[in-house]
This record gives C-alpha cells, structure tokens and sequence, in this order.
C-alpha cells in the first residue's frame, strides 16, 4: 500500500557533455514516486498513489517545462550546435521534425489509457476494449515508421533527436508487450537503438 513505502522526491538531473560546466543540481527532471527498501520505486504502492507520481518539470535555470519533445527541442536548440538537432535547409530536416513528434503523439499517446488502465483499474477490468484499441492504433501507426525505415537506418539521416523520441515510444510498447507485434525491420530498428553505446551506457546505470 502507499502507507508502506512514503513518497520520495527524485531528481534527474541532467548530463553535460565536457566543456558545459558544473551541473546545477536544480536542474532536471523532478517527479514523486514511492520507493521500496531497495531504493527502486515500488508498483503496488504507486497503484494506490497515482494521482501524484508523475514527472512535473524540467527546470533549467528559470527555464520549467512539461512538455517531452518540447524539452527536447528546447535543450537541443539551447545548448547546441549539436548533430542530434537538424535546421531548415537540411535535405532531412522535414523527416526530422516530422519523427520528433512522431514518437510522442503518435506513438506514445496511445500508450495513456493502456498505463491508466494497467495501474488504476480494478483487477477483473484491466483487459477491455479501450486497452486493446489503442494498442491496436499504436501498432498500426508503426506502418509509417516501417516505411521510412525503407530509407535507412535511422529516421532523418543519421541518428537525430527524432530517433530519441520514437525509440522511446518502442521502448514504452515492449514494456507492455506489444515487441512481439512489431515487424522484423521495426524490431530491428529498436535493438539498433539500444545497441548504441551511449544508450548501453545510461542503461547501465
């Protein structure tokens, strides 16, 4: 129960490559959550606890935002130049914009209710049409991924913030067991993505 475990503040803060300075440990994203023994957040006592665990912010100086592809076009355009960050003129720049807000509104969107229901709804209604709907539409919706695939192996070119956004989404559905729905070239995009070094390096932590 929530009881339990007492909700903690967790701050991640954010990482600067060499040459950015001393991080300010008020910078980052902020969220509540109720931790176990083990220091892990506990999913039983979140259950009962919902309503005040999620991620309220990323501050940066007087800087606050909610808004995930909007913090990172924020941090990109803030402290780039950066290669993850395309600009007008790029041959890819249109593929860029459109897969950085591809990944959230297109994919991840769908994944609400399917979050909602799993750790809200009484045990005998967590399977219902609603859930299976937006799975369905969040499968559906890879189509468009599959097809740029077709045009290599990343979704602009080389690897961009647009590939953070949409292997997030991937991400999200294999933690809810849709992996298995992907298509062969959708699969192998997402292992491509978490083979990255720099992915294999936070995960890691």
């Amino acid at each position: 129960m929530a009881g339990a475990f007492p909700l903690r503040k967790i701050r991640l803060v954010l990482a600067r490559g060499s040459g950015r300075g001393e991080v300010d440990r008020s910078d980052g994203y902020e969220f509540q959550a109720p931790l176990n023994a083990t220091g892990r957040i506990d999913l039983e006592a979140f259950k009962h606890a919902r309503k005040t665990c999620w991620v309220h912010r990323i501050r940066d100086g007087d800087v606050v935002m909610g808004e995930s592809t909007a913090i990172m076009q924020y941090l990109t355009e803030t402290y780039g130049p950066t290669k993850l960050a395309l600009k007008p003129g790029h041959p890819r720049f249109a593929d860029y914009l459109q897969f950085v807000t591809f990944g959230e509104a297109s994919l991840s969107a769908y994944m609400n209710p399917v979050i909602a229901t799993m750790f809200g709804a009484p045990d005998g209604q967590k399977e219902n049409f609603t859930v299976e709907a937006a799975k369905g539409m969040f499968i559906r919706r890879l189509g468009a991924l599959e097809k740029k695939l077709d045009e290599g192996d990343y979704l602009a070119g080389d690897f961009t913030a647009a590939d953070i956004s949409v292997g997030y989404a991937l991400g999200l559905g294999e933690g809810f067991g849709l992996g298995e729905r992907y298509s062969a070239p959708v699969k192998a995009y997402s292992e491509r993505l978490k083979a990255r070094p720099a992915f294999q390096a936070a995960a890691a932590k």
